[in-house]
């Protein structure tokens, strides 16, 4: 028994050793021998809940004396550690990238058989290559290792204060395969996990971070897991929420029925293409149904309804060669119809029917809707697959 797991066992309770400390009491206190990365291994999977969110804070402080050359390889352990915890089987990674070897930080495979390649990053002092990442993932499927079909990307961070990651990640090919979270959101996984009875927190734990089109999870994880007494909802049931529906549901209330058919918001039962198809929707009414569900059903986040509003992104996503204008624009709050045709344009071409989504109002354009109907129907499918 090393020194450092001694310590833990003699001083549980009053351990107070940094991130620092603790590394240099492992083995030899250098993390390039097998002696010393095991011990501080095995260390990580000995400590308590409050250790192990006291030595995660240390992982990312800015603060010189917390810093030290070998602090992102003990980071990357500690992230591993919160996997276990969480219930997946993990793979430790490589501390520095070998010849012929694949540098994934650690791979989490799920009781289901589905896999998520970790990439830890410390700060945003320097810049991961999401595209290093993806080729990690690519080469572990290529050698059989992850299920093409139900292997994802994590990378787990401390500080993204310039949206650098989030960037990059929505800006890759592989942005539906790729999800980002804290180290704080992720520990708050984690004691959920461990304070919890049975395995049901633990299954919506690996639904939440599986791919579902969301990218940064921090704000999803206060949404499904709040700090409350109360009984944690049901992932799916509460992706529901990211949806503020009281302008769909004032103007339903003046609507007939047999104009906007009622919403199972409960099932969440998406049409198919070949139903809107044959339906011949007009751009009001697939808004209140087909688009709304679709925003319900968590498939489709608010940073994406935001890209929606710019002409650079639907033409890169959608190449439609008519379009000059972009599929959805945001109605500003205090603005009346009148003056929408002042601001954008014949508001006519606009759908009357306003949305609201992450706190914004939006219009859909009823001229791109016709235009580009195909399109946006190829959009809708690749997002309720």
């Amino acid at each position: 028994m090393g020194y450092l797991i001694r310590m833990w066992h003699e001083t549980p309770k009053n351990f107070t050793m940094t991130l620092k400390q603790v590394v240099n009491n492992a083995g030899d206190g250098f993390l390039s021998n097998e002696t010393a990365i095991d011990e501080l291994r095995e260390f990580f999977s000995l400590i308590d809940l409050h250790t192990m969110e006291r030595l995660l804070g240390e992982c990312y402080l800015k603060d010189k004396k917390y810093k030290f050359d070998t602090r992102g390889f003990a980071t990357q352990d500690l992230i591993n550690e919160m996997g276990r915890r969480l219930g997946y089987k993990v793979t430790n990674g490589l501390y520095r990238g070998k010849r012929n070897e694949i540098g994934y930080d650690g791979i989490w495979e799920a009781p289901d058989g589905s896999f998520i390649v970790m990439e830890s990053k410390t700060s945003d002092d320097y810049t991961i290559s999401i595209d290093s990442v993806i080729g990690y993932r690519d080469k572990l499927i290529t050698e059989h290792r992850v299920p093409k079909k139900k292997c994802s990307i994590l990378i787990v961070y401390g500080r993204d204060e310039k949206n650098g990651l989030s960037n990059a990640a929505k800006g890759s090919d592989e942005g539906k395969n790729i999800r980002l979270i804290s180290a704080t959101a992720l520990f708050q996984l984690v004691k959920l996990v461990v304070q919890s009875k049975g395995d049901t927190v633990q299954k919506q734990v690996f639904s939440l971070l599986r791919p579902k089109d969301y990218f940064v999870l921090d704000n999803l994880v206060e949404l499904v897991f709040p700090q409350t007494g109360d009984e944690i909802p049901d992932v799916e049931d509460a992706d529901n929420n990211d949806l503020e529906l009281d302008s769909f549901q004032s103007k339903r209330s003046e609507s007939k029925s047999e104009d906007y058919p009622k919403q199972d918001l409960e099932k969440q039962n998406l049409a198919s293409v070949e139903e809107i198809l044959a339906s011949g929707k007009s751009v009001g009414v697939f808004v209140q149904t087909d688009f709304l569900q679709l925003l319900n059903s968590g498939c489709v986040d608010n940073e994406e309804i935001e890209l929606l509003t710019t002409k650079d992104y639907c033409n890169q996503h959608f190449k439609a060669k008519k379009t000059v204008y972009p599929m959805l624009k945001e109605w500003p709050d205090g603005t009346e119809k009148k003056d929408i045709g002042y601001q954008y344009g014949q508001w006519r071409y606009y759908s009357k029917i306003v949305f609201v989504c992450g706190g914004k109002r939006y219009l859909l354009s009823s001229q791109w809707y016709s235009e580009n109907f195909e399109k946006l129907l190829t959009w809708y499918s690749s997002h309720i697959k």
